[in-house]
C-alpha cells in the first residue's frame, strides 16, 4: 500500500454527505489510508471548502486536517506553476479533444504527471484514466452520485 494518497474533491464530498452515493466508499477509503500522508491540491481544497455541501462539516475538516499537519501526514500541493498557459490546455482538452475537464482536473492531471508513488482517490476517473494509466497509478474509485445502477 502507499504510504502518500492523492484525494481529488469528490472524495471529501463523498466523505462528508452521508446521502451520497460514494460515502460508505470513502469511510472505507479513509480508514484504510488514515495514517498515509494525505496529499491534497490546493484547488480541490478550495473546490469543497468552497461548496455549500461542506459548511455543516467545516469544524470536522478542520480538526482532521490540523491533526494530519501537526503529524506531518498531510501535504498540500500548490498551484502556482501549473496555472500557467491553463487557459491554452482547457482549450486543449474542451475544445480540441472534446473531454470537457475542470480547471481543478486539469491542474489535478498535471501533479499526477510529475509525482510518483501515490495512490490517487477520485470519484471522476474518466478525467484521469489515461494519464494515471501511462503512469502506473494505483486509483481508488468512488461511486459517482450521477452514476445510476
Amino acid at each position: 500500500m502507499n504510504n502518500k494518497i492523492l484525494f481529488d474533491s469528490g472524495f471529501w464530498f463523498a466523505l462528508y454527505t452521508k446521502n451520497d452515493k460514494g460515502h460508505k466508499k470513502a469511510i472505507e477509503l479513509f480508514n484504510k489510508y488514515e495514517n498515509a500522508i494525505f496529499l491534497i491540491p490546493t484547488p480541490s481544497l478550495y473546490e469543497f471548502l468552497n461548496s455549500k455541501f461542506m459548511s455543516n462539516n467545516l469544524k470536522k475538516i478542520h480538526k482532521l486536517f490540523t491533526k494530519k499537519k501537526s503529524l506531518n501526514e498531510i501535504s498540500f500541493l500548490t498551484d502556482r506553476k501549473h496555472i500557467k498557459n491553463l487557459d491554452l490546455k482547457l482549450f486543449n482538452y474542451n475544445i480540441i479533444q472534446k473531454r470537457n475537464i475542470s480547471a481543478v482536473d486539469s491542474i489535478i492531471r498535471d501533479i499526477i504527471k510529475e509525482r510518483n508513488g501515490f495512490t490517487f482517490v477520485t470519484n471522476n476517473v474518466k478525467d484521469f484514466n489515461d494519464i494515471c494509466y501511462k503512469k502506473t497509478i494505483h486509483v481508488e474509485i468512488i461511486p459517482n452520485q450521477k452514476e445510476t445502477k
